[in-house]
């Protein structure tokens, strides 16, 4: 998806469109899908307090730690978008994917943001759909990369991988038809 920063930075809405183009034209139930979430976030308000540059892909293992400070590696998928977009992402995996807001390691997480930033949280009632609009362009990464194939005789391990992906593809798209 690296293509996305030809000629700059995006925004949230040419990520969604990406998406779209890789949606099966028949799969009626994928584009209402992606309908319904396009016209959610269309209306969501943008100010400095909960929209600006964020990575998109802040998982822990694209956080590099030393002892006194971390930085990010896989910037590939950075755009314009909602805040509150990357701090799920970032306490997804401490999370186990549960949206709970009362959960530790997620107050923690914010705790520590606010020291910094000063948040709008009005926006976090509104995760469940963030997440919905996460998992369809993750569905739309494996879509594409599914679709490349080795001519001839495939190894073993890229025919495991292509269950592992398309296991992971189909749980994304389950998400984000709310299944």
């Amino acid at each position: 998806m690296g293509h996305l920063l030809c000629g700059g930075i995006h925004n949230w809405r040419q990520h969604l469109d990406w998406a779209k183009s890789w949606l099966d034209p028949n799969d009626e139930a994928a584009h209402e899908a992606w309908t319904q979430i396009a016209a959610w976030a269309s209306c969501l308000e943008q100010n400095n307090r909960n929209f600006g540059l964020i990575h998109t892909d802040l998982e822990l293992d694209n956080i590099r730690w030393n002892r006194t400070q971390f930085g990010l590696i896989d910037m590939d998928e950075c755009q314009q978008g909602w805040y509150v977009m990357d701090i799920w992402q970032a306490v997804s995996d401490l999370t186990e994917n549960q949206i709970c807001f009362e959960h530790p390691k997620l107050q923690l997480f914010l705790k520590g943001y606010q020291e910094h930033y000063q948040l709008d949280m009005s926006l976090w009632t509104q995760l469940p759909m963030f997440k919905r609009m996460n998992d369809i362009v993750k569905y739309a990464v494996f879509v594409r990369s599914l679709c490349d194939k080795i001519e001839g005789h495939e190894p073993e391990w890229i025919i495991a991988l292509r269950e592992k992906l398309g296991n992971s593809m189909l749980k994304h798209r389950n998400d984000f038809l709310g299944k």
